[in-house]
């Protein structure tokens, strides 16, 4: 058999073992608002402005992967689930938007803002963890403080834990999300409860 007639059948086994080597591609994911559909009626900051961050987040969840913990310190890589943008970034824009849809304000600021700018209250925060577990959870633990102009008016510690849905009704990603949105929640009650103390 002549070498050209091998090349046919060459070409056609190069190209199924491309198929079959072949990565699925991964699918991407993001922090999303839930306190938006929410906003509305309430009563208004006024002429206060919120302040934002900084919001510091821990190096291990600084990289694309979703990341799932299992026992014995062991976290895993999904290389199939990623986030679309930085994750601590997507973190502060979310908890952000849900804070000031809470208040309702349109006067909520993330940090950096503007020196010349002067802010009524300030919320900053420390993220300690922030990823799924291998049981379905969704965990957010952080220390976040809520500063006015006098200085510190509270420090607490938060711990939340929202089961991801089953049958792929609800993704990691949103049961994230929902934990971002209860920490909104508690923040936004801080505030509301110093801003009518100290008018």
């Amino acid at each position: 058999m002549s070498c050209f007639r091998l090349l046919p059948a060459l070409v056609v086994l190069a190209s199924l073992s491309g198929c079959i080597g072949k990565q699925p591609q991964p699918d991407f994911f993001l922090l999303e608002p839930l306190a938006v559909a929410r906003a509305g009626g309430g009563e208004g900051l006024g002429s206060r402005v919120i302040g934002v961050g900084p919001i510091r987040f821990p190096r291990y969840l600084n990289r694309p992967q979703v990341i799932v913990a299992q026992p014995g310190g062991k976290f895993v890589l999904q290389e199939n689930q990623r986030w679309a943008e930085d994750l601590g970034d997507n973190f502060a824009r979310v908890f952000t938007e849900d804070l000031a849809a809470r208040l309702p304000s349109d006067r909520v600021l993330l940090h950096p803002w503007p020196r010349t700018q002067d802010v009524d209250f300030k919320v900053t925060m420390r993220v300690n963890e922030f990823h799924l577990t291998e049981t379905g959870i969704a965990k957010l633990d952080a220390r976040w403080e809520l500063y006015g102009k006098e200085g510190l008016l509270s420090a607490k510690k938060s711990l939340y834990r929202v089961p991801v849905g089953e049958g792929g009704e609800v993704t990691g990603a949103m049961a994230l999300s929902r934990t971002v949105d209860m920490l909104s929640k508690e923040a936004a009650r801080a505030i509301d409860r110093f801003r009518h103390a100290i008018r």
